[in-house]
């Protein structure tokens, strides 16, 4: 029997660190970017980057989880922080399986992106969550 996997991605809270100073995104908010910061890298460029080029990884991990577990399903929150060169650095995907989480995280640290920068154009690092629901269809 084949079954055929969902990823729903959205962003609910996402944003930049104001300063190269690394916050923690378990125990800080994530502060949303200004007009006035001049970020290269906007939110709405992570989420689409994510959507079309990286959720496939994302989906191959599922899928060899629920071969596991058929009844796996639920909200992850897929959490990473992009460095002053566009790499992800302390990536982590939390809400269900551990094993799922491990998955997308050593893929999530293979992402690239455009390196942020603050509004005089010096390197950055920005944050982001990125709440994905995961089900079976």
């Amino acid at each position: 029997m084949f079954r055929r996997c969902a990823l729903l991605v959205a962003v609910t809270a996402c944003g930049h660190a104001a300063a190269p100073v690394h916050h923690e995104i378990a125990h800080a908010p994530v502060a949303r970017p200004s007009a006035a910061a001049g970020l290269a890298l906007t939110p709405g460029h992570v989420l689409a980057t994510v959507t079309t080029r990286y959720l496939p990884n994302l989906r191959r991990c599922y899928q060899q989880q629920i071969k596991h577990d058929a009844r796996l399903r639920g909200r992850m929150t897929l959490s990473f922080t992009i460095d002053g060169r566009g790499r992800v650095t302390d990536a982590t995907a939390t809400g269900l399986a551990p094993k799922l989480g491990a998955c997308m995280e050593r893929r999530m640290l293979a992402w690239r992106f455009a390196a942020p920068r603050t509004s005089d154009g010096a390197p950055t690092e920005a944050s982001f969550r990125i709440p994905v629901r995961l089900d079976v269809l």
